[in-house]
Protein backbone atom coordinates (compact mmCIF):
# COMPACT_ATOMS: atom_id res chain seq x y z
CA UNK A 1 0.00 0.00 0.00
CA UNK A 2 1.49 3.34 -0.48
CA UNK A 3 2.31 6.10 1.90
CA UNK A 4 0.59 9.37 1.31
CA UNK A 5 4.15 10.90 0.24
CA UNK A 6 4.46 8.51 -2.37
CA UNK A 7 1.00 9.25 -3.85
CA UNK A 8 1.96 12.87 -3.31
CA UNK A 9 4.70 12.52 -5.40
CA UNK A 10 3.56 10.30 -8.18
CA UNK A 11 1.25 13.50 -8.95
CA UNK A 12 3.21 16.18 -8.69
CA UNK A 13 3.02 18.28 -11.71
CA UNK A 14 6.93 18.57 -13.56
CA UNK A 15 7.81 21.77 -13.64
CA UNK A 16 7.62 23.55 -17.33
CA UNK A 17 10.33 23.79 -19.22
CA UNK A 18 12.37 27.10 -20.21
CA UNK A 19 12.39 28.12 -16.18
CA UNK A 20 14.87 30.51 -15.76
CA UNK A 21 17.64 29.11 -14.13
CA UNK A 22 17.59 30.54 -10.44
CA UNK A 23 14.09 29.68 -10.65
CA UNK A 24 14.63 25.71 -11.05
CA UNK A 25 17.34 25.78 -8.23
CA UNK A 26 14.91 27.23 -5.98
CA UNK A 27 12.08 24.45 -6.62
CA UNK A 28 14.92 22.10 -6.40
CA UNK A 29 15.89 23.23 -3.48
CA UNK A 30 12.28 23.26 -1.95
CA UNK A 31 11.98 19.67 -3.17
CA UNK A 32 14.66 19.44 -1.57
CA UNK A 33 14.09 20.44 1.72
CA UNK A 34 9.87 20.11 1.99
CA UNK A 35 10.05 21.23 5.46
CA UNK A 36 11.49 24.56 5.60
CA UNK A 37 10.05 27.84 4.69
CA UNK A 38 10.89 31.49 4.01
CA UNK A 39 9.88 34.85 4.43
CA UNK A 40 10.93 38.10 2.48
CA UNK A 41 13.16 38.58 5.58
CA UNK A 42 14.58 35.17 4.35
CA UNK A 43 15.72 35.48 1.04
CA UNK A 44 19.23 36.56 1.78
CA UNK A 45 19.66 33.21 3.66
CA UNK A 46 18.20 31.67 0.80
CA UNK A 47 20.26 33.22 -1.56
CA UNK A 48 23.47 32.21 0.34
CA UNK A 49 22.11 28.27 0.26
CA UNK A 50 21.87 28.65 -3.42
CA UNK A 51 24.97 30.11 -4.15
CA UNK A 52 23.21 33.41 -5.39
CA UNK A 53 24.80 36.93 -4.49
CA UNK A 54 20.91 38.75 -4.53
CA UNK A 55 18.34 37.95 -2.02
CA UNK A 56 16.34 40.54 -3.98
CA UNK A 57 16.76 38.73 -7.53
CA UNK A 58 15.68 35.26 -5.04
CA UNK A 59 12.60 37.63 -3.85
CA UNK A 60 11.73 38.19 -6.97
CA UNK A 61 11.67 34.19 -8.20
CA UNK A 62 10.24 33.33 -5.22
CA UNK A 63 7.27 35.58 -6.58
CA UNK A 64 7.56 35.21 -9.80
CA UNK A 65 7.15 30.94 -9.21
CA UNK A 66 3.89 31.49 -7.06
CA UNK A 67 2.17 33.56 -9.78
CA UNK A 68 2.54 30.20 -11.68
CA UNK A 69 1.84 28.13 -9.09
CA UNK A 70 4.47 25.84 -8.78
CA UNK A 71 5.38 27.11 -4.64
CA UNK A 72 2.83 28.09 -2.32
CA UNK A 73 2.45 31.54 -0.06
CA UNK A 74 0.64 31.85 2.98
CA UNK A 75 0.44 34.78 5.27
CA UNK A 76 0.66 33.96 8.61
CA UNK A 77 0.60 36.88 11.50
CA UNK A 78 1.69 39.79 9.47
CA UNK A 79 4.44 38.24 7.59
CA UNK A 80 4.01 36.14 4.40
CA UNK A 81 6.10 32.42 3.51
CA UNK A 82 6.89 30.94 0.06
CA UNK A 83 7.43 27.06 0.32
CA UNK A 84 6.71 23.81 -1.16
CA UNK A 85 3.12 23.12 -1.38
CA UNK A 86 3.77 20.37 1.02
CA UNK A 87 5.60 22.82 3.34
CA UNK A 88 2.64 25.78 3.20
CA UNK A 89 0.04 23.57 4.07
CA UNK A 90 1.60 22.24 7.18
CA UNK A 91 2.59 25.66 8.12
CA UNK A 92 -0.94 26.49 8.10
CA UNK A 93 -2.23 23.89 9.56
CA UNK A 94 0.03 24.12 12.25
CA UNK A 95 -0.74 27.99 12.14
CA UNK A 96 -4.56 26.68 13.50
CA UNK A 97 -2.96 25.40 16.59
CA UNK A 98 -0.71 29.03 17.70
CA UNK A 99 -0.30 29.23 21.23
CA UNK A 100 0.54 32.87 22.71
CA UNK A 101 4.06 33.14 25.53
CA UNK A 102 1.54 32.61 27.92
CA UNK A 103 0.06 29.18 26.36
CA UNK A 104 -3.28 30.61 25.87
CA UNK A 105 -4.74 29.20 22.01
CA UNK A 106 -4.84 32.50 19.55
CA UNK A 107 -6.31 33.13 16.57
CA UNK A 108 -4.16 33.02 13.51
CA UNK A 109 -3.93 35.21 10.57
CA UNK A 110 -3.93 32.79 8.37
CA UNK A 111 -4.01 33.39 4.34
CA UNK A 112 -3.35 31.22 2.05
CA UNK A 113 -3.60 32.00 -1.35
CA UNK A 114 -6.09 29.72 -2.90
CA UNK A 115 -7.94 26.96 -1.71
CA UNK A 116 -6.38 24.39 -4.26
CA UNK A 117 -3.08 25.32 -2.61
CA UNK A 118 -4.19 23.25 0.27
CA UNK A 119 -3.88 19.96 -1.50
CA UNK A 120 -0.59 19.17 -3.09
Amino acid sequence: MPTIAEVLRSGRPKPPTGLPALQRKILEYMEEHPDEVFSYEHTDELAAKLGVDSGHSVEWHLISLDSKGLIAKAKLGRRAYFGSRWAINHLVLAGITLRDPNGKAREPSLSPVAASDWVG
